[in-house]
């Protein structure tokens, strides 16, 4: 399933960045040799070079684009790895990668644009501009402003991607529709939850000002102006460009491989652009620039700054942990955190196969963006940690901490374990007779389940009340099991079976004991 960014809150806590992974924490593995492409032999930047192609190696990243911005210049830009592991076609500063919802940056911008213009004000309710707007709350209808749409305190719900998903939405217009009908969780301007559905009407609120579809006036106003001519807002146009990466997911046996690319097309104003390093590094620089760039003045330094100021503060949250990152709230458009004593201004970008983080911080006037071909899970560990380490480099702070050593004990991940694993897993030759003991019902905490052989491999079947979920897990040992994580690709979770004190065969989850097996 296509993933834009409704779990960015979990990010509040970086501790819940990743579920059910497979281990304790630990440090990182041993350096391994960085994936092909085109990772240059001399570099200005020997340092950043090094430190990026080490952690795509910890975290099993096929390709990357990353473009650092300081004291106004984009002062590097790079692509490292390999476009697709089918191809091992190098990635470069100018290749193409989905940024998701960091997208919705850009509609926010296209939208102060009109506000600079005296199109629109920003308290002003959006249905004064948008004369057939209605939400399920009539009396929502007539308050909810602009600036409430693209802080995501509308009242909206978030989470509710399924139509667009499967194919039921496919314009903005739809997408308006369909949020039209869902129930709002809070009045307009009490509470910020994150909603695809918000940028769906600020992308159609730019269509209706000024004729233009979202994609051309964004083309038009600020793509082309940065010099982000190669940019695209569809999967087609996307993949005719002859430097474009492609999505990527793990296979266990095999290891990352190509997936395929997601449309975006029912909700493109939250999500849709795909773009480069180059690209990215030029819209970061505008940021920290006071909404200039070569000379033109895309946007008001005062609106610039209005995009910038926390308008949703969220809820206390525990102490910042070992990374020193925490996220407090929302502007417009963007995300703030704290780092190292300075705000951050940031956001993600999710689809499956791609991640990407953009992070900038004004008082610094510096910022990195950082691009992937690989999905929530090990993507958005390796962007996060490449955010973190070469904001760190660009202020000179003197870390007190490794600040990847420190996301992994946040995000409870070790990356030797899960090397050594699938390692283990893609070496061993299992022989299905061992399973005999194994097999059979085995009633758990929340229900029964089954472990069947078939055709040569090891099943846990779940009940129909779960789902119904036929899962294949993989052998390393003659009692241990690897799957994937479904939620956070690139991880994995263990099945180990181990005899129980009362005598009876224990099936263990990532540690966690999830049932006995039931005497026959």
């Amino acid at each position: 399933m296509p993933r834009l960014s409704q779990w960015t809150l979990t990010l509040l806590v970086l501790a819940s960045i990743i579920t059910g992974c497979s281990a304790r924490t630990s440090s990182a593995p041993e350096k391994t040799a960085p994936p092909p492409g085109n990772t240059p032999q001399e570099s200005e930047f020997p340092d950043i070079d090094s430190f990026v192609t080490d952690l795509m190696a910890l975290y099993d990243i096929p390709g990357a684009g990353v473009a650092l911005v300081r004291n106004g210049e984009v002062m590097y830009v790079q692509g490292y790895g390999v476009r697709s592991t089918a191809t091992a076609d190098p990635v470069t500063p100018d290749t193409l990668f989905a940024i998701g919802s960091i997208t919705k940056s850009f509609t926010a911008l296209g939208v102060l644009q009109l506000a600079d213009q005296g199109m629109i004000t920003l308290d002003t309710p959006i249905i004064t501009y948008l004369p057939g707007f209605t939400l399920a709350d009539p009396g929502a209808t007539q308050q909810v402003t602009v600036r409430q749409v693209l802080a995501q305190t509308s009242g909206l719900p978030g989470g509710d991607d399924a139509p667009w998903v499967s194919g039921q939405i496919t314009t903005l217009q739809a997408a308006v529709d369909y949020a039209a009908k869902l129930t709002l969780v809070a009045a307009p301007g009490a509470v910020h939850v994150y909603s695809n559905y918000n940028y769906a009407i600020a992308g159609y609120l730019i269509t209706q000002m000024t004729g233009q579809a979202w994609a051309s006036y964004t083309l038009d106003n600020i793509l082309n102006p940065l010099g982000m001519t190669g940019a695209a807002f569809d999967i087609q146009t996307m993949q005719q460009a002859p430097d474009h990466a492609v999505p990527h997911s793990l296979d266990i046996l095999e290891g990352m491989q190509p997936s395929p690319f997601v449309s975006l097309a029912g909700i493109a104003s939250a999500g849709a652009i795909n773009a480069s390093a180059r690209g990215m590094g030029n819209y970061v620089l505008l940021q920290l620039n006071q909404g200039t760039f070569n000379g033109e003045q895309l946007i008001s330094a005062s609106m610039l700054s209005e995009m910038h100021t926390q308008q949703a503060v969220y809820p206390p949250q525990p102490p910042i942990g070992p990374t020193g990152f925490q996220t407090n709230g929302y502007a417009l458009g963007w995300f703030t955190a704290d780092f190292n004593g300075r705000q951050v201004l940031w956001h993600n970008g999710s689809i499956d196969g791609f991640y990407a983080i953009v992070m900038f911080i004004p008082s610094e006037n510096v910022g990195v963006a950082v691009l992937s071909n690989a999905g929530l899970g090990t993507g958005s560990l390796f962007a996060l940690a490449a955010n973190l380490g070469l904001l760190e480099q660009l202020m000179g702070v003197e870390p007190t901490r490794d600040v990847v050593a420190a996301l992994n004990q946040e995000a409870a991940f070790d990356p030797l374990d899960r090397q050594v694993k699938l390692e283990a897993t893609r070496a061993y030759h299992a022989d299905p007779a061992e399973w005999a003991p194994l097999l059979g019902e085995y009633s758990g905490t929340a229900a029964t389940f089954e472990v069947e052989a078939r055709d040569g491999k090891l099943y846990l079947i779940q009940p129909p009340n779960t789902g119904s979920q036929t899962l294949e897990i993989i052998p390393y040992s003659p009692t241990s099991f690897v799957t994937l994580n479904r939620f956070r690709d690139g991880l994995i979770i263990t099945y180990t079976f181990v005899p129980g004190d009362n005598g009876l065969l224990m099936l263990i989850r990532d540690g966690v004991q999830i049932g006995y097996k039931v005497p026959s």
